[in-house]
C-alpha cells in the first residue's frame, strides 16, 4: 500500500481526533459562558475561569499542532474537519446542568489539559 495511509500512525490518529472534538467542545463551552449583557460587568472568579479554560484550549490546540506533526497532512485536515463540524454538535448532548455551570467549565479545563498531557507530555514536563 502506498499513499498517506501506507505508514499511518492509528493510536495517534485517535489520540489526535479524540483532542480536536475535545479543543472544539472547549471552546465551543466556554463561549456559552460569555454572556455579558449591555452594562453588566464579569466578575474576578468569572474571569478567571474562562481565562483557565481558553489558556487549557489554547494548550491543547498547541499539543495538537506538534501531534500533527506525525500525521500526513490530508489526515490532519479531515479530523480537524470532522472535530469542528461534529463537537459543536456533540457537547449540545451533555445535559443542561453540566453545559452551562462552573462545574461544566471547570470540568473542560481538566479534559482539556489531560488531553494535551496525553497527546504531547513534554508541554508538562518540570
Amino acid at each position: 500500500m502506498s499513499g498517506p495511509l501506507a505508514n499511518l500512525d492509528y493510536p495517534l490518529l485517535a489520540l489526535f481526533t479524540v483532542g480536536a472534538f475535545v479543543a472544539v467542545s472547549a471552546v465551543v463551552l466556554i463561549s456559552a459562558h460569555i454572556k455579558v449583557r449591555r452594562g453588566s460587568r464579569l466578575g474576578v472568579l468569572r474571569l478567571l475561569s474562562l481565562a483557565g479554560a481558553a489558556a487549557a484550549a489554547l494548550l491543547l490546540i498547541v499539543a495538537l499542532s506538534l501531534a500533527s506533526g506525525g500525521l500526513p497532512l490530508t489526515v490532519v485536515i479531515i479530523a480537524a474537519g470532522l472535530a469542528v463540524l461534529w463537537a459543536p454538535w456533540l457537547a449540545d448532548l451533555l445535559p443542561e446542568r453540566l453545559r452551562d455551570s462552573k462545574g461544566g467549565l471547570a470540568l473542560s479545563i481538566v479534559v482539556c489539559a489531560v488531553t494535551a498531557a496525553l497527546l504531547h507530555p513534554s508541554l508538562f514536563a518540570i
